[in-house]
């Protein structure tokens, strides 16, 4: 009961901590001479780190998988997606 307390508790303070800096998850509002813009940049990257992230996508194509010979299969397919939502299992 102590410990779901102190979880609980600090769940709550992280989010009041969040909301109070303005965590925006990812995007910036910015007041300048009364007017209002929006930045799509997150705050806290130089503009040399987003150059190097932006590298960093979109990301290749993952070779396909000679070693399952049931891929293409649209049995397998169906016992796969069946036993996923068995709710059972």
């Amino acid at each position: 009961m102590r410990k779901s307390k102190l979880w609980f508790g600090l769940l709550v303070g992280s989010v009041a901590l969040a909301v109070s800096s303005g965590g925006t998850g990812g995007a910036a509002n910015i007041t300048k001479n009364g007017r209002q813009f929006s930045s799509t940049v997150s705050v806290g990257f130089s503009p040399e780190e987003w150059a190097v992230i932006k590298t960093l996508s979109p990301l290749p194509d993952l070779p396909v998988d000679t070693t399952n010979k049931h891929r293409n299969s649209p049995a397998a397919a169906l016992l796969g997606q069946k036993l996923f939502f068995e709710p059972r299992l």
